[in-house]
């Protein structure tokens, strides 16, 4: 990722993001580059902020590698704020705005759909020689078929402080949505609870939990097992 300013031929200045793929990324996403630049158009007639696309180059003509240019939001990471409450809370309400989007209200057919079952299987293909990760997926695998299913709704696969960008307090936007799927929210909400103990504690993972579950009025069924995956 490049921020970039350019200098247009009136001495105006305009910044944009350059993303480019590494040879790995592109292996399994021939196509990811293209499926981010329609969900960001999407997000954006929804009302999600995130970048905006300007340019693709899908078959890296122009940049070297497979590349995108997007919108640049303004703003500042934010991934160690001392009074944790406030923001956590806009972590939980910015999630809970992107969830609100399901297969009901919009067309999410360009995303494929994230399954435990085969999550399972990509992380045991990874971890043939560690006994520990071995024993956590016999409990996945145990339980699997047994967890309550949620309604799919449009899952940023990735959702962490990391990739939200502040400006005055306030979560100003969402970035890298490469790897967006439909599938069970609470995907999501493990996801950003396993980067707030990395970056915390457990006790900010379950502030961000408390605030996610007071706005959406209920409690989550069964998460230990999306904080286990």
């Amino acid at each position: 990722m490049h921020a970039l300013s350019i200098e247009r031929a009136d001495g105006s200045r305009w910044k944009v993001t350059l993303r480019r793929l590494r040879p790995h990324d592109d292996a399994d996403e021939p196509r990811g580059l293209e499926r981010e630049c329609e969900l960001l158009r999407l997000l954006e007639r929804v009302g999600i902020s995130a970048p905006r696309p300007i340019y693709l180059d899908s078959a890296g003509e122009h940049f070297g590698a497979p590349a995108s240019v997007l919108s640049f939001i303004p703003g500042k990471l934010n991934v160690a704020e001392k009074n944790t409450g406030p923001w956590t809370d806009a972590l939980a309400a910015t999630l809970l705005s992107i969830h609100a989007i399901t297969l009901e209200t919009t067309n999410l057919s360009i995303l494929k759909r994230t399954d435990n079952r085969a999550r399972i299987d990509d992380i045991a293909s990874d971890v043939r020689d560690d006994s520990l990760a071995n024993e956590v997926l016999e409990v996945l695998r145990a339980h699997c078929d047994r967890i309550e299913p949620l309604p799919d709704t449009l899952v940023h696969n990735d959702y962490w402080a990391g990739n939200t960008i502040w400006q005055r307090g306030r979560i100003t936007g969402v970035i890298d949505w490469l790897h967006a799927r439909v599938g069970d929210p609470r995907n999501d909400v493990s996801e950003c609870r396993g980067a707030l103990v990395f970056d915390h504690d457990e006790d900010v993972a379950n502030e961000f939990l408390a605030a996610y579950e007071r706005r959406l009025g209920r409690v989550l069924p069964d998460l230990w097992f999306f904080d286990l995956l």
